[in-house]
């Protein structure tokens, strides 16, 4: 069985690849499906070359210096959307694990003792503790208990509930969502939830903070989910196409959700991990090695 799949393992052992097709053992190919990492296919030329020539340079650098591979990343993507702040990571699941973190400093901030955050019902966000309680999948979090408090659930697509929820429960700092679902089946919501989700997050002073690992860089048939333009997220995170199957991630934010003024001790702790490429100060970006982030240019 698959480790963490709950699903068993194919006896297909993959040697090489061309493009969208894997090439097996026995010397048969079949078509993959990707789930939402091999953007760019199999071995595609450009991002072999890329990598090759960063692995020439350098491979990794600490984040006590500046990385202008990193930093060219973070204005590629910061450039096509609403953020203003790019920081990466390994994965998905720390991208949201970033998430979760500022979503708690946020709420110490507004002097809320235990902040929770609205997550959605059969949503997944990840296998880490943390992420693994966000989940809304029973299956997913069975034999990990007890898992991390601060999550209250709502129904996906329900936005009167998520509105009630709102009203009833001071201690809501933000709101999780995916704009399409895909745990137990591919589930979109009403045409009018996205935005009016953002609309209910706005009134409340809450953050919207969109889960586009799967969705995000043009899987949805846009660079992100179609409410973003007109009505964009407080935060979106992004891996599995972002890196074409090498380990990347990234949560993207306005710069207002880092802090507000007067609370610079709070940017401080954790500046040094955020790239900000609309700002004269800049910083490397943590958990991100020159080796991908070289990968990006033109």
């Amino acid at each position: 069985m698959a480790a963490g799949t709950g699903r068993q393992r194919r006896e297909l052992r993959c040697t090489c690849s061309g493009d969208s097709a894997l090439c097996c053992a026995v010397g048969r190919q079949r078509a993959e499906r990707r789930i939402a990492v091999n953007a760019l296919g199999y071995s595609h030329p450009h991002l072999i070359g890329a990598l090759e020539r960063q692995g020439r340079k350098l491979w990794h650098l600490s984040n006590v210096y500046r990385i202008s591979e990193t930093e060219r990343l973070a204005e590629r993507l910061t450039a096509a959307c609403f953020a203003d702040v790019a920081f990466f990571a390994n994965s998905g699941a720390e991208a949201n694990e970033c998430a979760i973190k500022i979503a708690r400093m946020y709420g110490h901030g507004r002097n809320i003792e235990k902040p929770a955050i609205i997550v959605m019902e059969n949503s997944f966000h990840g296998r880490t503790l943390a992420t693994l309680s966000a989940t809304g999948s029973r299956k997913v979090q069975a034999g990990f208990e007890p898992l991390v408090s601060g999550f209250v659930r709502a129904r996906f697509g329900e936005l009167e509930e998520l509105a009630i929820i709102a009203r009833n429960n001071s201690s809501i700092v933000a709101v999780l969502v995916e704009p399409i679902q895909g745990e137990n089946a591919v589930v979109e919501p009403p045409s009018a939830f996205l935005g009016g989700v953002r609309r209910l997050t706005r009134r409340h002073g809450a953050p919207l903070w969109v889960d586009e690992v799967q969705t995000g860089l043009g899987r949805y048939g846009a660079w992100l989910a179609p409410a973003q333009p007109t009505l964009p997220a407080d935060i979106a995170r992004l891996a599995k196409a972002l890196g074409t199957g090498f380990p990347a991630a990234s949560s993207i934010r306005h710069l207002t959700v880092i802090f507000r003024p007067g609370s610079w001790s709070f940017v401080m702790r954790i500046f040094s991990a955020f790239a900000f490429p609309r700002m004269m100060l800049r910083k490397s970006v943590s958990g991100c090695s020159a080796m991908y982030c070289g990968s990006v240019r033109t």
